[in-house]
């Protein structure tokens, strides 16, 4: 499933869960970090199902406010912890 953050760019289910390996996250604090169900954190990441466009913002914002930051360059697509 892909997704897009408040700068359009499209977020992947593998994204975030390299994301949540940055910062050290479980499934569960993930979704107490980004404000969402554990079930729907877990949807997002298993690409299962549909949630809405405001869930997946939650989450992309979650992330970027502890750090995170999602990139895609052509084929290219990761993420990186911000060092400020």
């Amino acid at each position: 499933m892909d997704s897009r953050d408040s700068s359009n760019t499209t977020v992947t289910a593998a994204q975030v869960r390299a994301a949540r390996g940055l910062l050290g996250w479980s499934r569960e604090d993930a979704a107490r970090h980004c404000g969402v169900s554990s079930a729907s954190f877990s949807r997002f990441e298993r690409q299962d199902g549909n949630l809405s466009d405001r869930t997946i913002l939650d989450i992309v914002r979650a992330f970027e406010e502890h750090g995170v930051e999602f990139f895609n360059a052509g084929r290219r697509a990761g993420v990186a912890l911000t060092t400020e």
